[in-house]
């Protein structure tokens, strides 16, 4: 269930439009007000902006690190592996892609 703790923090972090809260409390309370009555094979949250722009976020880091020299076969990428260091890395990607040309030509050189 870390992955989802983990996708529901970039989502506090998309909605709130930056750096906020991500404590488990506010994650909870936040869960709790969102609640649907068909919530379990709803996919329409799909659709909500913030959704698309954090899978949007999301997909620039996946280009970014496809192909990293860092990449171990069994392992992934050992630094992707702790949350803190993976939000930050989402919440930079975020940054760049909102205030600056962030193109593939400036993502292997980030």
């Amino acid at each position: 269930m870390q992955h989802l703790s983990l996708l529901g923090r970039l989502l506090l972090i998309e909605r709130a439009d930056g750096p906020t809260d991500v404590r488990d409390k506010v994650l909870g309370d936040w869960i709790d007000e969102t609640q649907v009555p068909d919530g379990i094979g709803n996919l329409s949250f799909e659709s909500d902006p913030i959704a698309v722009s954090l899978v949007r976020t999301l997909n620039v880091c996946r280009d970014i690190f496809r192909n990293d020299p860092t990449i171990d076969e069994t392992n992934g990428v050992q630094e992707l592996k702790i949350e803190y260091f993976i939000i930050s890395v989402v919440m930079l990607v975020r940054h760049l892609r909102k205030y600056y040309v962030f193109g593939k030509d400036q993502h292997e050189v980030f």
